[in-house]
């Protein structure tokens, strides 16, 4: 608008674009044209780091997993350790189990449930309680997907045989006895998602030593003649998921006797704590490696094993999406998509 001496001002200003329900002409050439998305920048669940050209997200609680593009990705999932006992074994790992090659659907909801570790036994010169088992840890999601559950690590025995789990725990010695340490990879899944307890003694009618818990890569100790130290917890298993090689998942290691001057049996590598030696009291596992708890030894009223360790979930994929968009040229220049 102009005033008395014909200068014009500026009341408004409007972006002019396409108008709403324009359609290009009938004709049109059309280009393929390549796009490239980043597939990170809008998916959610755990804790997301960068590893070259993949994306992680690690969860240490329970969550979803939502991706926001079709990708094709890799899962771990480890259930919390098994306690140890007080009389002597160590807890067994917690299931490890690993997919690769898995079709993940665009904004379809994957559930990472992660189990806790097993409680520690506890006892006195006539009470020795086993461990308790570790918790299951899974991953859930609707069809096409199926869902992967890994069993709770077999808590350690306590003057009896160690319990069955995703890894067994390691069986406790009696007084001129012995006990069996608990089945391994059970309930059964292929691969195998854990290894069986090892077998306790014991060398006369006042103390025992225990078995070593079984971890996700090796059975788990005996041990060694009766009497002796306790069995070493069975090694874990290394993956790169998450970046570098990390050892998961150890087996706790079976008690020493603390008057005898025994020592305990080493935890397994990847988190199992070490069993009783100069001392009443088991190691508890490492929490998020699902490692078992090391076995308390055999006497005394602070006789106590170690907490399983927690598990913990990983989700891994490239985060590059490559695709490509029909559109039209116009003039050789690219133009709207066609829809």
């Amino acid at each position: 608008m102009a005033d008395q001496y014909g200068n014009f001002t500026l009341f408004s200003k409007r972006n002019i674009s396409r108008p709403k329900g324009y359609q290009y002409p009938v004709g049109l050439d059309t280009l393929n044209i390549s796009v490239t998305s980043n597939a990170a920048t809008n998916t959610t669940g755990g804790t997301q780091t960068i590893d070259g050209t993949n994306a992680v997200h690690e969860f240490t609680s329970t969550a979803n997993f939502k991706p926001s593009f079709a990708v094709t990705g890799e899962f771990l999932i480890i259930a919390g350790g098994g306690g140890g006992g007080a009389g002597g074994a160590g807890g067994g790992a917690g299931g490890f189990r690993y997919s690769s090659g898995l079709s993940l659907v665009k904004d379809q909801e994957y559930k990472f449930t992660i189990g806790g570790g097993g409680a520690a036994g506890s006892g006195g010169p006539s009470a020795f309680n086993p461990g308790v088992q570790g918790t299951a840890s899974s991953i859930t999601s609707p069809s096409p997907f199926t869902d992967i559950v890994s069993a709770g690590g077999g808590y350690g025995g306590s003057r009896a045989a160690g319990g069955a789990g995703g890894s067994g725990g390691g069986g406790g010695g009696f007084p001129n006895n012995t006990y069996a340490g608990g089945a391994g990879n059970t309930p059964p899944t292929s691969p195998p998602q854990g290894n069986n307890g090892g077998q306790g003694h014991s060398d006369n009618a006042s103390w025992t030593t225990g078995g070593g818990g079984g971890g996700a890569g090796a059975v788990g100790g005996e041990s060694p003649a009766p009497g002796s130290a306790g069995g070493a917890g069975g090694a874990g298993t290394a993956l790169s998921i998450s970046g570098s090689s990390v050892t998961r998942a150890g087996g706790g290691g079976g008690s020493g006797t603390t008057g005898a001057g025994r020592p305990g049996g080493a935890g397994g590598s990847g988190g199992g704590g070490a069993g009783a030696g100069g001392g009443p009291v088991g190691t508890a596992g490492t929490v998020n490696t699902g490692g078992g708890g090391g076995g308390g030894s055999d006497g005394g009223t602070t006789t106590t094993g170690g907490a399983g360790g927690s598990g913990v979930g990983y989700a891994r994929y490239v985060f590059s999406v490559g695709s490509s968009e029909i559109r039209y040229s116009i003039g050789g220049a690219t133009g709207g998509p066609v829809s």
